[in-house]
């Protein structure tokens, strides 16, 4: 799609459309995270791609309910499989993205 794409599309418990952006990264050493990844301009294209889902689907969105856009990060600790459940791997949800540009 020209205006990007929405990894995950969810309601919450209060009836509002959440539109998930996820985010993996390996740990690095650089001191990188997973969201380094989000830039005002990732956020903006995601806000894009959910307004047009909106405009497609509009009876998926309840008035007063309404929708919104979060992320979920997971830093991993190295690449290949997570079949090593002694290294953590973290994961993050922050909710409602365009309120923290």
């Amino acid at each position: 799609m020209p205006w990007g794409e929405i990894d995950i599309i969810a309601r919450d418990k209060k009836g509002a459309i959440v539109f998930v952006e996820v985010k993996t990264m390996v740990r690095a050493e650089n001191g990188l995270q997973p969201e380094d990844q989000l830039s005002p301009a990732k956020i903006r294209k995601m806000v894009s791609a959910a307004q047009a889902f909106i405009t497609k689907h509009p009876a998926t969105v309840e008035e007063r309910a309404g929708w919104r856009i979060d992320a979920v990060t997971v830093q991993v600790p190295s690449a290949g499989p997570l079949t090593n459940t002694t290294e953590d791997v973290i994961i993050r949800h922050y909710e409602n993205l365009p309120s923290r540009i």
